[in-house]
């Protein structure tokens, strides 16, 4: 039953670092869409790269506590909540800067506790002497989950190959004229 929830788990992380680069790429794209401002697009990325750094030391008290899986499937279903409610708003209203500085802040707010609680349910689910072969596993989801999720929206416009650039991460090698 172990083996179950940890490759549950594991497969679980790779979908959502896909979504993450997904939600990564579609917002930069947006941003500057929308915007036209590589200015805002600047600022959007700031709140982005922020909100988990200032999030994270509580993320980590509550993936230490003994209901730390509720918590995280918890904050998982809250992320997807305000994603559908932002895909809702957008049927209505045509987005601006305030609409994309709460979706780079709460989106990830949400979402900061995957990070950490992966090394500890992954330690929590194997036995002696497993924990090394699980986490080498589910680094390997991390990142063909965060190459995959950059890379679909970059083959899928060629407008977004030219936000390659700006991943945190190196570009994938999807990306026409990137080092990675």
């Amino acid at each position: 039953m172990a083996d179950l929830r940890r490759t549950a788990l594991i497969l679980g992380a790779g979908a959502g670092i896909t979504g993450d680069g997904l939600f990564l790429t579609a917002l930069a794209w947006s941003v500057l869409e929308a915007t036209g401002s590589p200015q805002r697009l600047s600022l959007v990325l700031l709140v982005l790269t922020v909100v988990p750094l200032v999030t994270a030391p509580l993320a980590g008290q509550l993936v230490d506590r003994p209901r730390a899986p509720d918590y995280l499937v918890g904050s998982e279903w809250l992320a997807a909540l305000v994603l559908a409610g932002a895909a809702g708003w957008l049927t209505a209203f045509a987005p601006g800067l305030p609409f994309f500085l709460l979706m780079a802040s709460v989106v990830p707010a949400f979402g900061s506790l995957s990070g950490p609680a992966l090394p500890i349910m992954l330690a929590r689910l194997s036995g002696p002497g497993r924990v090394t072969g699980a986490m080498a596993r589910a680094e390997v989801a991390n990142r063909v989950g965060g190459s995959s999720g950059r890379c679909s929206v970059a083959r899928s416009s060629p407008s977004a190959i030219s936000g390659c650039a700006a991943w945190p991460t190196p570009p994938p090698t999807c990306c026409p004229g990137s080092a990675g």
